[in-house]
């Protein structure tokens, strides 16, 4: 499990400003997290919508990042998203994976 902590020092120390969320399902545009002087906001407005970005937490990346599929019919989803915050998630153990089965 990735913790708050070590996802603002990976986005910290790898110096991103913005990790894509999602295109919108209708206009396509991304919606996004930015970083802001070491604050993370969530950027839900889009090409067919407007919100100001809202102020988000550490916590609430670790539980997005956490609650990702780590394998099946998309691949390992959690990885490409830790990847975005700038962390390497280790390849799940073949062991591991049967266990959780």
């Amino acid at each position: 499990m990735v913790t708050a902590k070590q996802v603002c020092e990976a986005v910290e120390q790898a110096g991103i400003t913005r990790i894509d969320h999602h295109d919108c399902s209708i206009c396509g545009h991304m919606v996004y997290y930015s970083v802001n002087q070491g604050q993370l906001f969530f950027n839900s407005g889009c090409g067919c919508s407007w919100s100001p970005a809202r102020p988000s937490s550490w916590e609430e990346a670790a539980e997005y990042i956490n609650m990702q599929s780590r394998e099946g019919k998309w691949g390992d989803v959690g990885a490409r998203v830790a990847k975005g915050f700038g962390i390497d998630l280790a390849p799940i153990p073949n062991g591991e994976r049967d266990a959780a089965s």
